[in-house]
């Protein structure tokens, strides 16, 4: 069996930290940080080296991924190089749609989030 892939995955709710837990522990080596300050504070960029993909919450309840620009602190400050993707419950994001097409390799919403999606977005 080869190497399990690295994931990291940031959200402000426990209960979809619980989820992604449940769905990557058997499959993939992980990281969850509850919301971007708690991811912020606990990482720095050789702790991303070997990182696959990275799960970012869209909606925090002092705001957006989009506004909080998590993304470009993620990619530029942090060197990140894997995947980037954004999970929410919205189907639409209205005014930040380019953003987050320019931003993000991928957007999954929970409702879909399961392994065999994940597996995709790293192949």
């Amino acid at each position: 069996m080869g190497k399990k892939p690295q994931i990291f995955a940031i959200d402000d709710d426990q209960f979809y930290l619980d989820e992604i837990q449940m769905e990557i522990e058997p499959y993939a080596d992980y990281r969850l940080f509850l919301g971007p300050n708690d991811f912020e504070q606990q990482v720095r960029p050789e702790d991303l080296k070997k990182v696959d993909l990275i799960l970012v919450d869209y909606d925090y309840g002092t705001g957006t991924a989009v506004k909080s620009q998590i993304a470009d602190y993620i990619r530029k400050d942090l060197r990140f190089e894997g995947k980037l993707v954004l999970c929410s419950l919205h189907e639409h994001f209205m005014k930040d749609e380019e953003r987050i097409r320019q931003e993000y390799d991928a957007v999954l919403h929970k409702r879909d989030l399961c392994w065999e999606r994940l597996e995709r977005l790293l192949g």
